[in-house]
């Protein structure tokens, strides 16, 4: 029998208190197949750093942050669970039929302060968006889930400009699609 070091644990998870405890973790992580795709333990310990700053457990992390053009970026749920953690609140919904459609995102500040912000299917024909292909040939979410990605892009926007404190700079990754 090999001695394994013991990570300690919390309420919140894994309990890393040094770099090494991180990256006994991380590499934890990557042989486990738990890791994102093409992840090195080197950037599970990055991405879990910054998750750890943002307020998320390291499993958490993984979930919601990835690096994209070398730069950590928040998406999915990751972004209401924070700004709903840190006392936001956020009204969406769609409006309007076919190509009149329109994404809205209302967020609200702990001090009531509101920011309103929306994407519609003419802002993403000007940006391109609009019945994407990927690179591979492959439908993305612009095809397969349009008013969704329309809901992704008003949401980005409207945390970013009403939550940059509690973002700290972290790109919001359906900005990026």
């Amino acid at each position: 029998m090999t001695n394994v070091p013991v990570l300690g644990f919390s309420k919140r998870g894994v309990d890393l208190r040094t770099f090494d405890d991180a990256l006994k973790f991380a590499r934890a992580v990557v042989l486990s197949g738990m890791a994102p795709k093409g992840m090195t333990a080197e950037g599970v310990v990055v991405c879990v750093q910054i998750g750890l700053e943002l307020g998320f457990t390291p499993m958490q992390s993984l979930q919601v942050i990835a690096p994209i053009n070398g730069r950590p970026t928040l998406w999915g749920d990751g972004i209401p669970a924070l700004l709903w953690d840190n006392g936001f609140e956020i009204e969406e919904s769609i409006s309007g039929e076919g190509d009149g459609r329109i994404a809205q995102c209302i967020v609200t500040r702990p001090n009531g302060k509101k920011i309103i912000r929306t994407f519609s299917v003419a802002d993403a024909k000007v940006a391109r968006l609009w019945q994407k292909k990927g690179r591979d040939g492959q439908d993305t979410p612009w095809i397969t889930y349009p008013d969704r990605m329309l809901q992704m892009r008003a949401r980005a926007w409207a945390a970013r400009d009403c939550a940059a404190d509690v973002l700290r700079g972290v790109r919001v990754r359906e900005e990026e699609i």
